[in-house]
């Protein structure tokens, strides 16, 4: 009965210490893979879709609560007086979560751009949600809030042949981006210069 005990209190010590080491390891890493993220990710998309801005939208980011989840706002001012935002929204896509960039023009709201920033979709076939950009540029016909549902569900936006639920989930995500946007609108226009 006493070596059942040590074991026990063995394996719960070890837990407990593994544990420990993991959310320290944790800890000391989120900053830095944030940091990576927005430079080597988010941010080359970013200098890709805004390359037109007179500011630099990592450095003057700031972050809103959409219920439980924290977004990063990125705002873009140009030269001719207009200022957008882009913010970066999730789909459910084929092999889990497909993340999508959009830039909405703030005076016309007008999508300016997508562009998708993860996934793990099948090589050479979701993934080309990423490089066909006559599938990306679609989105830019439309302002945000339109209906972002794909032909064969009734929408506007045709799909990728033989990537049908990425496409649904890109066309998720920026149906998601409009609720996101138009409830947080009075709270970005406060960070905007």
């Amino acid at each position: 009965m006493r070596s059942i005990l040590r074991i026990a209190l063995s394996l719960t010590l070890l837990c407990i210490i593994t544990s420990g080491v993991l959310v320290f390891a944790r800890t000391m890493t989120s900053e830095k893979i944030k940091t990576q993220q927005l430079s080597y990710v988010q941010g080359a998309i970013l200098k890709e879709i805004l390359k037109e801005a007179s500011n630099n939208p990592i450095e003057d980011r700031f972050d809103l609560s959409y219920g439980d989840t924290i977004i990063s706002f990125f705002p873009a001012y140009f030269l001719d007086g207009q200022k957008a935002i882009a913010f970066e929204i999730f789909g459910n896509g084929f092999s889990g979560k497909v993340g999508v960039m959009i830039v909405v023009n703030i005076q016309t709201q007008q999508v300016l751009g997508i562009d998708i920033t993860t996934h793990n979709e099948t090589p050479g076939i979701g993934s080309l949600a990423k490089t066909t950009y006559s599938f990306k540029n679609q989105f830019t016909r439309f302002k945000i809030g339109n209906d972002f549902r794909p032909r064969h569900r009734g929408g506007e936006i045709d799909v990728i042949t033989g990537a049908t639920l990425t496409s649904s989930a890109v066309c998720e995500a920026v149906e998601n981006a409009g609720k996101i946007y138009h409830k947080l609108s009075p709270e970005i226009m406060t960070h905007l210069k």
